[in-house]
């Protein structure tokens, strides 16, 4: 889905209490395109939802690292983990899937 990112001032309706000036319903016209856009603080905020739950699983899924667990079950996770590491550089970050955790 694309944003909307061409907001102008018409766009704008007047608040309920306050008849708004030309320029205060462009500064929110801005504001609005600037949250859309590609980059924009919604992008932003969703980039932090995805490493915050990327941080999460890795941090839940650390023991499978650890010496005395089997060779087979750090083999399942090494790779499942380091998908999860790269996510940031897919180039449609942060509009991801998360992998599915290795079973």
């Amino acid at each position: 889905m694309t944003n909307k990112t061409d907001y102008t001032w018409s766009d704008i309706g007047d608040s309920s209490d306050k008849v708004l000036t030309q320029s205060e319903k462009q500064a929110i016209a801005d504001e609005w395109n600037n949250r859309n856009k590609s980059g924009g603080s919604t992008d932003i905020n969703k980039a932090n939802v995805v490493r915050g739950k990327r941080n999460t699983l890795l941090a839940e899924t650390d023991w499978t690292q650890i010496d005395d667990v089997p060779q087979a079950t750090k083999d399942k996770y090494k790779s499942w983990r380091q998908e999860l590491r790269d996510l940031p550089q897919h180039s449609d970050f942060p509009n991801v899937t998360i992998p599915s955790e290795p079973e």
